[in-house]
């Protein structure tokens, strides 16, 4: 009997391996707006793309919204660093939600994490469309591109936040990553993501280097200074698939001036939750198995009844 209860634990156990990390925060999914109606935080104008591309209305076509549903400037932009891997695929089409405040639009969420199911995540890099995502004596960069990761959620100081931060695109790495995919289990049950940005730079010789960095997270009461009231991050979904999300990263300051308050295109992710490392059976498959267990069961049982002493 002990042998069965063990057996139909691991079953239970198994029928659980698969559930997508659950969005917990300060907004709502809600469906994705009319682009290029500035009804949402993200869907603003971007130079990306242009040289002096100013106030020109062509230039909302390259903000997170138009890459995801590709369209807008996308489809003929996407070689500002390379061939981009996402171009040509519309990941969201009519089944896209992005994360607001409430349901009140155009409203950033003020803080989002993900609470994780303890199964390997998968992310794959499908943009990055910032100078300051290449170094290499880039004036905006200096000698520090930015870099992205996870952190632990559950911390209440930037300083807290600061000592978890694990790496998965380090500063210098983007965009030579992108199409990479890279797997791993994340450290935290509640997970959530930040970028490290260099903010100002000098000129040494003929080099410029980096004198100062920011950090942003998905929290952003953990941003230094006024940036503390301004989220870096828009997170979007599919309402047909719980287990995909895609993440957009600012790393511009609040109210610039042509970008209006970020078009999210700096660093584009898809993330993929909730995966099994190995195939499970189908529930088919349980109902069967368990079905058969309790055969067994009552076979042994019948057997114990039989062969005991009178």
């Amino acid at each position: 009997m002990t042998r069965f209860a063990g057996l139909t634990g691991l079953l239970l156990l198994a029928s659980c391996i698969g559930f997508a990390d659950t969005v917990t925060g300060t907004g709502v999914f809600i469906g994705l707006p009319t682009l290029g109606s500035a009804t949402a935080f993200w869907d603003n104008a971007s130079r990306d793309g242009w040289s002096g591309c100013g106030t020109n209305s062509a230039c909302s076509g390259m903000n997170m919204g138009y890459f995801l549903a590709d369209s807008g400037g996308f489809p003929t932009n996407c070689n500002q660093f390379g061939t981009d891997p996402g171009c040509g695929t519309s990941y969201l089409g009519a089944n896209g939600e992005y994360y607001a405040q409430a349901a009140n639009t155009p409203n950033a969420p003020s803080n989002f994490s993900l609470l994780s199911s303890s199964i390997a995540l998968r992310i794959t890099l499908l943009g990055g469309y910032a100078s300051k995502d290449v170094a290499n004596n880039n004036p905006y960069a200096g000698n520090y591109a930015n870099s992205f990761g996870y952190y632990d959620a559950s911390q209440t100081t930037a300083g807290g936040a600061a000592g978890t931060e694990v790496p998965i695109y380090a500063s210098g790495s983007i965009p030579g990553s992108l199409g990479n995919s890279q797997s791993f289990v994340p450290l935290y049950a509640n997970y959530g993501f930040y970028e490290t940005v260099c903010q100002s730079t000098v000129l040494v010789g003929s080099t410029y280097q980096c004198t100062a960095t920011s950090t942003y997270f998905t929290n952003e009461a953990l941003n230094p200074g006024a940036e503390n009231s301004h989220q870096h991050f828009a997170l979007f979904s599919l309402a047909s698939n719980p287990t995909m999300f895609f993440i957009g990263v600012e790393d511009g300051l609040n109210g610039d001036a042509i970008e209006g308050n970020g078009d999210f295109n700096d660093i584009m992710v898809r993330l993929i939750t909730g995966a099994p490392t190995t195939p499970l059976p189908e529930p088919a498959t349980f109902a069967l198995i368990g079905s058969g267990l309790v055969g067994l069961l009552f076979a042994r049982s019948r057997l114990g009844n039989r062969y005991s002493p009178k």
